[in-house]
C-alpha cells in the first residue's frame, strides 16, 4: 500500500514539473507572437527610426568620431527612448482603484 501511495505521489510530481515546462513554453511562444504583432504593427515607425539612425554613423569633415563603443551606447539610448515612448502610448490612462 505504501508502495502504491509512493507511485501516484511520484507520478503527481512528474505530471506538475511537465506541466510548468509546458506552459514554459507556451509562454515563450506567446511572448514571440506579441513581439512578432507589435513588430508588424509599429513597422514604418522602425524602419524611419533605423534610417535616421544611418547618418549618425557617419563622421563629418572636421570633427573627432565617438568611438564605437560611444555610438552603441547611444543607439540604444535612442532605440531605449523609442520604445519606452510607444510602450507609453499603448498603456491605457485610466488608473484602476480597488
Amino acid at each position: 500500500m505504501l508502495n502504491l501511495l509512493l507511485s501516484t505521489l511520484g507520478m503527481m510530481g512528474l505530471t506538475f514539473a511537465i506541466g510548468f515546462f509546458v506552459a514554459g513554453i507556451i509562454k515563450a511562444i506567446a511572448n514571440w507572437a506579441d513581439l512578432f504583432a507589435f513588430y508588424k504593427l509599429h513597422q514604418l515607425e522602425i524602419l524611419s527610426l533605423k534610417k535616421t539612425s544611418r547618418p549618425l554613423e557617419k563622421t563629418v569633415p572636421g570633427f573627432v568620431a565617438m568611438p564605437k563603443n560611444d555610438i552603441y551606447k547611444e543607439k540604444h539610448r535612442k532605440v531605449s527612448h523609442f520604445l519606452n515612448e510607444t510602450f507609453h502610448s499603448l498603456k491605457p490612462r485610466r488608473r484602476i482603484t480597488a
